[in-house]
């Protein structure tokens, strides 16, 4: 077992797992992310293998090209309207969508409170921004201070039994074999299938060709 901090796949099943510590479900919902860099990109990924919709607002346009190109986003445009009109009809079809919007991050915050959204989850990075952060939690919002939120995380991986892999492959055979064992070893119910099904469309240009996973002590038996 290896944690690592210094990889997109990680950062972003760290992510995902925050999710899950907040909602077991996340289809036909939405999650609000200040910032793209590393944790940003992080969260948008991870929103999308959780099955949510996810609005990432950034400032710089390079910042939000480069997160498009890298498929850490769906759609980029530069106001929130556009922003809405993408994830309302992804909403309602209960479809996952990242979309990134290329302009000032305060203005953005205060068209989306002024406008009545309310995400089920405002991440912020890191970033102090208490009137926003207040507005959104009268809607109901649970507003996370930044992506790697170790409780929240540390908690869900205690009360579950689960434990940090890495698993490493010299081919890709080895690792799409690999994925399709870890896909039966994870219950139907439980929200870490969806990373096991969908996190193989996300990672597949990593070298090392390899795989981290939470998972409980049984699991690991299983997949040997």
């Amino acid at each position: 077992m290896i944690e690592r901090t210094d990889d997109a796949q990680s950062a972003a099943l760290r992510a995902f797992l925050l999710l899950c510590a907040l909602e077991e479900s996340w289809q036909g919902k939405l999650v609000l992310v200040r910032g793209l860099d590393a944790e940003g990109r992080a969260m948008s990924v991870a929103a999308s293998i959780a099955g949510a919709a996810c609005l990432a607002l950034e400032s710089r346009l390079d910042v939000c090209r480069a997160t498009l190109h890298a498929g850490a986003c769906d759609f980029l445009v530069n106001s929130v309207d556009e922003a809405l009109r993408i994830l309302k009809n992804e909403i309602r079809k209960r479809k996952p969508v990242s979309v990134a919007v290329a302009m000032p991050e305060a203005a953005a915050l205060e068209e989306l409170t002024e406008r009545g959204v309310a995400p089920e989850a405002y991440i912020k990075t890191g970033v102090a921004d208490e009137p926003v952060s207040s507005r959104f939690a009268e809607f109901g919002t649970r507003v996370v201070e930044n992506v790697t939120a170790p409780a929240l995380i540390e908690g869900y991986a205690s009360a579950h039994q689960l434990a940090l892999h890495e698993y490493r492959f010299t081919t890709p055979q080895e690792l799409r074999g690999f994925d399709q064992r870890l896909v039966t070893v994870i219950p139907e119910t439980d929200p870490r299938r969806r990373w096991a099904l969908r996190a193989p469309g996300f990672f597949y240009r990593d070298r090392p060709y390899r795989r981290v996973a939470y998972l409980t002590a049984e699991e690991v038996m299983s997949l040997g």
